[in-house]
């Protein structure tokens, strides 16, 4: 009975690898493009490739004036027509803001992506961040996963780490190229990017390296990533037979509010009683959570029954 749901549940992680758990990867463009740091560097950065006038720089200090409302009280739609004025002279800064404010202020991704570019292309690691979220992830624009790789090599050369972790994920999921997803995931794992520690892991679950499966997968669930737990629950349940580490694991991924398969392995786990005493009532508990946000354990009990 064990091996049959270990089996059944190893091709139903893998699933979720390849889907790339993207629930998990929702990052906030809004708190990240206009944050007071951002507006520093912004504040900072000098553009290389372009001489701007007076009347240029005049511009973009009155729109951050308005922006801040610091020395004059906020006006949004007024600082975007001076950022523009700059933006349209190829002010760098002014680019970048332009299109910060589109997204934080009025959630126009198309309006501001032409801005991004242009910022992007004249160097800026952030906006080149940005758009190669924004190409990956496909919520705000299509996705487009050659102009997403572009865009995180550009920010990888300009020291984001961040980037480094997305190419790698782009190289294991979409282009399926381990020996270049390899490098990439170690170097953002080592520098402890949870995501990578976690598809790392899947990698050498993959390969039948179990201890060093366990490594990968144990560092991303201490830092709380829900797959990681389950998976490193399913890993020391069907490959350790640690079931106490299983219990514990799955106790931890069940308690995630919105991450259903944590809680329908749980009902499991106190079901058959696997690293702690069978508790029926729990098991209901557990079970039901998982059933309400749309993972029928009935289905696994079934399938785990014809087996």
């Amino acid at each position: 009975m064990k091996k049959k749901f270990f089996r059944f549940i190893s091709r139903f992680t893998m699933f979720f690898v390849v889907l790339g758990i993207s629930g998990y990867l929702f990052f906030d463009i809004q708190k990240e493009l206009f944050s007071e740091k951002n507006n520093h560097q912004i504040n900072n950065h000098q553009t290389k490739t372009i001489k701007h006038n007076q009347e240029t720089l005049m511009a973009y200090q009155k729109g951050m004036q308005l922006t801040q409302g610091k020395e004059r009280q906020q006006d949004i739609p007024l600082a975007m027509s001076w950022f523009k004025k700059a933006a349209d002279q190829g002010h760098e800064p002014s680019q970048y803001n332009l299109a910060a404010l589109y997204i934080t202020q009025y959630r126009n991704y198309q309006a501001a992506k032409p801005w991004l570019l242009a910022s992007a292309s004249q160097g800026n690691p952030k906006s080149q961040m940005f758009l190669g979220k924004l190409y990956y992830e496909g919520t705000h624009l299509p996705q487009n996963i050659p102009e997403a790789t572009k865009w995180f090599q550009e920010a990888a050369k300009n020291n984001q780490q961040e980037a480094t972790a997305y190419l790698g994920k782009i190289y294991l999921l979409n282009n399926k190229d381990t020996e270049k997803a390899r490098p990439l995931l170690e170097k953002a794992a080592n520098e402890n990017n949870k995501e990578s520690q976690y598809l790392l892991g899947t990698l050498h679950l993959q390969e039948k390296n179990i201890p060093l499966s366990a490594l990968w997968l144990e560092k991303a669930a201490n830092q709380n990533w829900p797959q990681a737990q389950l998976d490193l629950a399913i890993l020391y349940g069907k490959h350790l037979q640690d079931y106490n580490k299983m219990f514990y694991w799955s106790e931890k991924a069940a308690n995630h509010p919105k991450f259903p398969l944590g809680k329908a392995l749980l009902g499991y786990v106190y079901q058959q009683g696997l690293g702690t005493e069978p508790n029926t009532n729990q098991a209901k508990y557990w079970s039901d959570l998982a059933e309400q946000q749309g993972v029928l354990t009935n289905t696994l009990v079934n399938y785990i029954d014809t087996q």
